[in-house]
C-alpha cells in the first residue's frame, strides 16, 4: 500500500488526552505520524507514531529559508497558516512517502481507512475530510501531484506568513481552496440560491455535504471531499473507558468503533 505521512508540528505542552490521542492513531497503521516537536517523548508511543526532534526556533528557520518568508509568530498556533505548505518545508522527511497531509492532536481519530485505502489512494490525488473546505484536522495529497505546490499560488501568502497581514489559518480559507478547486465556489454559489431550496432536508442536514460530494466529484474527479467524522462517537447509554496503564480504550462491544458516517 501507498505510504501516507501526516505532519504535526507542536509545541508548548502536551495535551492531557496526549496518550489517548496515540492510542488512536496506532489503530490506524496506513498512516505515519511525524509529530514535530521540541516536547518530551511520550512515555507511551506506536509504530506509526514518530517523534522528530526540532526546536521552535529551528522549525521556524526551517520554514523562512524554505518558503522565503520571516516566520516568527508569537504563538504556535500560528502553525496552521503553513500546514499547506508542509510538503515543501518538510520535504525531507517525507522522502519515503508517497503522499503526505495535515491534521490536528485535539481530536481521536475513528478507522480513517474509510476514507485512506487502496482504492481512493488509486483513484485520488487529494483527499479531505470535510465536503464544503478543506479539513484541518484531516487533509492528504499525493506528494508527486500538482497539490503539493499549489500552496505557492496563494495570493499574499509571505505577507501573511510574515505577518504584515492579518493572520488567517490557510489550511481551511477559501484563497487556499480556489486554487485547489477553481470551479467549486460557483456551485456552491449555485447551491445556495437554487439547489437548497429542494436538496437541503431540515431532518437530514447532511443532505447538502452530500450534494456538494457529488458536485466535487462531477467537477474535479481526482479530488475527494468526504464529508466524516474523525473521532468515534459511544452510542446512547454506553460507557467507554481509557486505561492510563496500558493506553487501551474499553468499548463494550470489543471492538475499536469504525467512524460513524461516511462511506
Amino acid at each position: 500500500m501507498q505510504k501516507t505521512a501526516i505532519i504535526i508540528p507542536y509545541y508548548g505542552k502536551w495535551p492531557e488526552w496526549m496518550d489517548l490521542y496515540l492510542y488512536s492513531c496506532s489503530k490506524n497503521p496506513q498512516l505515519d505520524f511525524l509529530i514535530i516537536t521540541d516536547i518530551e517523548t511520550p512515555h507511551k508511543v506506536y509504530s506509526n507514531t514518530h517523534f522528530i526532534y526540532m526546536t521552535f526556533e529551528e522549525c521556524c528557520n526551517r520554514i523562512s529559508q524554505t518558503l522565503h518568508v520571516k516566520f516568527r509568530p508569537n504563538d504556535p498556533y500560528s502553525f496552521c497558516a503553513c500546514k499547506p505548505f508542509y510538503g515543501i518545508v518538510f520535504e525531507h522527511e517525507l522522502v519515503e512517502y508517497d503522499w503526505w497531509g495535515f491534521g490536528d492532536i485535539d481530536l481521536v481519530y475513528g478507522d480513517t481507512s474509510l476514507l485512506v485505502n487502496e482504492k481512493n489512494l488509486n483513484k485520488y490525488d487529494f483527499i479531505t475530510a470535510h465536503s464544503d473546505r478543506f479539513a484541518g484536522h484531516f487533509t492528504i495529497m499525493r506528494k508527486e501531484s500538482q497539490f503539493t505546490h499549489a500552496c505557492l499560488k496563494i495570493p499574499h501568502y509571505k505577507e501573511i506568513l510574515s505577518g504584515t497581514l492579518p493572520y488567517i489559518g490557510l489550511d481551511e480559507a477559501s484563497c487556499y481552496r480556489r486554487i485547489v478547486l477553481p470551479l467549486h465556489r460557483y456551485w456552491k454559489g449555485v447551491y445556495k440560491l437554487f439547489a437548497k431550496h429542494f436538496y437541503y432536508d431540515m431532518v437530514d442536514g447532511y443532505r447538502y455535504f452530500d450534494m456538494m460530494d457529488k458536485i466535487t466529484s462531477f467537477l474535479h474527479p481526482r479530488i475527494l471531499m468526504r464529508e466524516q467524522y474523525s473521532t468515534p462517537v459511544p452510542q446512547v447509554g454506553e460507557t467507554w473507558t481509557y486505561n492510563l496503564k496500558t493506553a487501551e480504550i474499553g468499548i463494550p462491544n470489543g471492538h475499536y468503533r469504525k467512524l460513524p458516517h461516511g462511506g
